[in-house]
């Protein structure tokens, strides 16, 4: 049937060549919609959406979260493993700090919880830290409160009773 013999062979072994490298491509690409939540992720944090209005950074959260829905359970866990948390990480330079820095930590705290307060006027604090080293938390806020009665203020905008 196939009257060159190596001919022929030539040409299945590039068919192979080819077809194994666009199966290779295929395999190994990045998840187009992985690429794209992580490109939206990247665009949160650019000088762009410092620049939005709370409405559009509002809308362009909800199409982020919708997009991330769309990921797998794998997808998901890969996305957000390397995620820095920022809160952890001032929760343990503080608590690795010596005393005279803990004071001083805990007076930037505070500070930020006034202006918080100047700003928010009676609007009801929100809650929740997920799931943060809970023993850690609670021993910074006891401080924290400790730290306000030293200086003459009320409790926290943060405390468990509301507004004090």
């Amino acid at each position: 049937m196939f009257e060159n013999k190596s001919r022929t062979t030539l040409i299945v072994a590039v068919l192979v060549s080819v077809l194994g490298t666009l199966g290779a491509y295929w395999y190994f690409r990045p998840d187009p919609q992985l690429a794209l939540v992580e490109e939206m992720r990247e665009q949160m944090r650019s000088e762009d959406m410092k620049n939005m209005t709370r409405e559009q950074r509002r809308e362009f959260f909800g199409q982020f979260r919708k997009e991330v829905e769309k990921l797998s359970i794998e997808q998901r866990r890969q996305l957000f493993a390397n995620r820095r948390n920022p809160f952890r990480e001032r929760l343990e330079k503080f608590f690795q700090a010596t005393r005279k820095e803990q004071v001083a930590m805990l007076d930037q705290t505070i500070q930020r919880e006034e202006q918080f307060r100047a700003n928010q006027g009676n609007a009801a604090p929100q809650r929740g830290f997920g799931n943060l080293e809970r023993a850690q938390m609670g021993e910074f806020r006891q401080q924290v409160q400790q730290r306000r009665q030293q200086l003459g203020l009320g409790s926290s905008p943060w405390g468990r009773g509301g507004r004090g």
